[in-house]
């Protein structure tokens, strides 16, 4: 569902192969469908490198080695922050997944059955009512997902577990207060930059102290 720039599975989920010395033939060519962020990648190959973490800032990533090359290894984390802003923000905890606040590019996409149109980006299909986002009143819709049994996310079981919503909102709730947390921050349109103005490319158009004085 979704695709890029979006917060459903079409725009966060992400498909990887590691293959070397240091996985175990038994496990070659099989799936692992165990919760891995980008940041575990780090300490990940930092631990296979015989490295450590030791000593370094607190990190997000964990290592998980262990979950790659050991079969039926669960992954040592059980939740993926997805985003995290002011309008729109994600969440999965073990199988359930939570959007808050609907997003653009949504629907799903299927590649063309002996078809001359749409070979470029295949054929959508609109959101149908049993996927589309519960209305919590003030602004807010969510949807919560059990992204394991409904990977395209084509069953929204929010209005059916509100309490389930409610906790998953107070963790991300938590997180904005965080002391970790930076605030989103949006420069705004700059005009200077178009590119019929740089001979019809994107390119740098400020120098550095220049774009860093205009933020503060």
């Amino acid at each position: 569902r979704g695709g890029k720039a979006t917060l459903w599975e079409g725009g966060v989920r992400g498909v990887a192969f590691v293959a070397g010395a240091g996985v175990p033939q038994e496990l070659a060519g099989t799936v692992n469908n165990e919760l891995i962020h980008i940041t575990d990648w780090f300490p990940t190959l930092l631990g296979v490198a015989g490295g450590s973490i030791n000593g370094t800032f607190p990190l997000d990533g964990k290592d998980q080695w262990k979950t790659i090359t050991s079969k039926n290894q669960s992954s040592p984390r059980d939740e993926i922050l997805l985003n995290i802003d002011l309008h729109t923000s994600a969440i999965r905890v073990g199988d359930l997944k939570l959007v808050v606040n609907n997003q653009s590019f949504d629907g799903w996409w299927y590649p063309p059955v002996n078809s001359t149109e749409n070979k470029k980006h295949g054929i959508h299909v609109p959101v149908t009512k049993e996927a589309k986002a519960t209305d919590m009143g003030n602004g807010v819709e969510v949807c919560l997902f059990n992204v394991t049994a409904d990977p395209r996310e084509k069953l929204n079981l929010a209005q059916y577990n509100m309490d389930t919503v409610k906790l998953l909102m107070q963790r991300i709730e938590q997180y904005m207060v965080g002391s970790d947390y930076v605030q989103p921050w949006t420069p705004p349109e700059d005009p200077t930059a178009d590119p019929k103005l740089h001979g019809g490319m994107w390119v740098p158009w400020k120098s550095s102290s220049s774009s860093s004085s205009s933020r503060h």
